[in-house]
């Protein structure tokens, strides 16, 4: 169908959009150069300040492993005046230790109060085990030393074959580095750590270095520095308060420690977003001014062909056409006379439309008495279809009574017992009437019930029948799936079901006759399998047999019904489906063919139902 539009809305929004893009465009051009501009200057003073720090921190371990070396060479010649001295001029150095072979301390100095003494065991630190070990040097990870009570690091060396040096670092000098970069809003810019994620350096929250505190956690470790491969470029991230930071960050040469450089992106930008806010405003206000004369614009142009139109409208519905319309446009005056040329037209046909009506109202009515016939005799006969199997029983029982009676074997037990199955069976009839009267109706009550129940009630009714034809039941039910639905209407088609598979097997099996029954949930659904041995259905069939009418059986024996009622009541009363499929499958070391019917109902859903309360 063609998609109508209205000519007064269409201009409206062409003067609009002519008016706007233009200024839209030549709006958001400036301010993504504005942005870009901010992007790159901000870029700039970061890499300038990334590649300071960066080169500060090499140029203090190189002067930490400088020192090593100058130890190295002097202790052997000026002993314990080489590390009071050394200590007393290099602040960021808190102690200087030399080891024995055995991780005795030999020789120390320290600027701050220690509780250590010559003879103490250092044997089992980590970086004297590491010397120990082979390596000419080691650097330390982040530790509170027991020396200074202070968050340190250590630089060892090995002295000479009898001793080791270990010089312990204040981390001091790092927070001293990065404190000296401020940000605007007066936040430190500059964080360091580790190679293992460790804070060095964290002026703004000096507690992170005492708590051993990592980065392991942020959104810029995972998103980019977990690889450990450094690209020159800036990135946005999220910082531990969770607050949008913009920055960079690289890896030390020598130490490979982390340096990250980084600013809120929300106090760098903040005037840039009042810019756009006030830009945004201004464009509102030029659209809103753009609107208000395209509209009188459209007025002035549009209105006598707006009356023509309402005109029409009320012919249309049935009512004299009450604007006068009075125009200056050629083609206006044009529409308008051959407009009352229509109305005077329409008036003259509008009895042989009011015939034609009552015509098609008769036709209607025949229609509709027909459907209700043709609807009763589906009701009919579905209840015949449903009656069969109970008057069976009842003529069955009754017959059995009667011979009994006349051999005098009828007990009173018996008695009872055969008077209450055709009183069940007679009652079950009853229920079928109300049922599908309910249904044709269509106002049944949908409740929740246990499928297993509903089941064991079908099984019930259909006891006599596997008795007397000798049929195998074979049972998987799941006891706790509960469902909402219609239980009677399902009852009814299991039983369509099940005297279709019975009525196959009476046919083609003559022993060993087996009908399977499973359920169980799958996706969020209640499924329900019956399948027989009787060899299956045919292919060339086996989809037409949910169709009304279809029937393979004897006129006498099926109405073709069954199935297809089975078919409306599990897909427009219950929202299921149901498929029927041949199967193969092995059973105690035997293999069957036969039907297979799978039906899937929605399971009850508790939220649903208290939503509805």
């Amino acid at each position: 169908m063609k998609k109508e539009y209205s000519l007064k809305s269409k201009i409206l929004l062409y003067l609009i959009l002519f008016t706007t893009i233009p200024l839209i465009i030549a709006s958001t051009s400036i301010l993504y150069q504005m942005y870009k501009s901010k992007e790159e200057s901000v870029y700039s003073k970061h890499l300038q300040i990334m590649k300071i720090v960066s080169e500060e921190t090499d140029n203090i371990v190189t002067d930490i492993e400088y020192l090593g070396e100058y130890v190295k060479d002097k202790y052997p010649v000026k002993k314990h005046n080489l590390l009071t001295g050394l200590v007393r001029v290099q602040k960021n150095i808190t102690t200087i230790l030399i080891l024995d072979n055995n991780g005795k301390l030999l020789d120390f100095a320290s600027s701050v109060k220690t509780n250590v003494f010559k003879g103490f065991d250092y044997s089992y630190t980590k970086y004297f085990r590491a010397i120990k070990s082979g390596k000419n040097t080691y650097w330390s990870d982040v530790y509170l030393s027991y020396l200074s009570s202070l968050p340190s690091i250590s630089y060892t060396l090995r002295v000479d074959k009898n001793h080791i040096a270990v010089l312990v670092i204040d981390l001091s000098v790092l927070n001293d580095l990065a404190r000296k970069f401020k940000s605007e809003n007066g936040d430190s810019m500059v964080r360091i750590m580790d190679k293992d994620g460790v804070f060095l350096a964290h002026p703004d929250r000096p507690e992170y270095i005492q708590q051993r505190k990592k980065i392991l956690n942020s959104s810029i470790y995972k998103k980019y520095m977990s690889n450990r491969k450094y690209e020159e470029k800036q990135i946005i991230f999220d910082g531990i308060s969770k607050n949008k930071n913009i920055g960079m960050y690289s890896i030390t040469k020598k130490l490979k420690w982390y340096i990250i450089v980084k600013e809120s992106y929300d106090f760098l930008f903040n005037r840039f977003n009042k810019l756009i806010l006030f830009m945004s405003l201004f464009i509102v206000l030029l659209i809103l001014i753009s609107a208000y004369f395209a509209y009188m614009l459209s007025q002035s142009i549009l209105k006598p062909l707006s009356d023509v139109n309402n005109n029409m409208n009320r012919i249309a519905h049935d009512k004299d056409a009450n604007i006068t319309i009075d125009s200056n446009f050629k083609e206006l005056n044009r529409l308008i006379s051959s407009f009352e040329l229509m109305q005077e037209k329409i008036k003259d046909r509008e009895e042989k439309v009011k015939l034609e009506i009552h015509k098609n109202k008769q036709k209607d009515m025949q229609i509709f008495e027909q459907s209700k016939m043709v609807s009763m005799g589906e009701m009919i006969g579905n209840i015949a279809h449903q009656w069969r199997q109970p008057l069976s029983v009842i003529s069955t029982v009754a017959t059995g009574m009667q011979m009994q009676k006349e051999f005098g074997i009828l007990n009173d037990d018996k008695f009872n017992t055969d008077c209450e199955m055709i009183n069940h069976q007679a009652q079950y009839l009853s229920k079928t009437i109300d049922d599908f009267k309910n249904f044709i109706k269509g106002d049944r009550k949908l409740i929740n019930f246990n499928l297993n129940e509903n089941i064991n009630s079908f099984l019930t009714l259909v006891n006599p029948t596997i008795k007397k034809h000798n049929l195998e039941l074979i049972l998987s039910l799941d006891e706790n799936i509960k469902i909402d639905g219609y239980p009677n209407e399902l009852k009814q088609c299991f039983i369509n079901i099940f005297n279709n598979s019975k009525d196959a097997l009476i046919e083609k099996v003559e022993k060993n006759r087996m009908i399977f029954i499973s359920t169980k949930i799958e996706n969020n659904n209640a499924i329900i399998q019956f399948k027989d041995n009787a060899g299956g259905i045919p292919e060339d069939i086996i989809f037409k047999i949910f169709d009304p009418y279809f029937t393979t059986k004897h006129q006498s024996q099926g109405t073709g019904l069954g199935l297809n009622m089975t078919f409306n009541l599990i897909t427009d009363g219950m929202k299921g489906s149901i498929v029927a499929t041949n199967t193969t499958y092995t059973y105690n070391n035997t293999s069957n063919t036969g039907a297979m019917f799978t039906i899937s109902l929605p399971l009850y859903d508790k939220k649903e139902d208290t939503e509805k309360k």
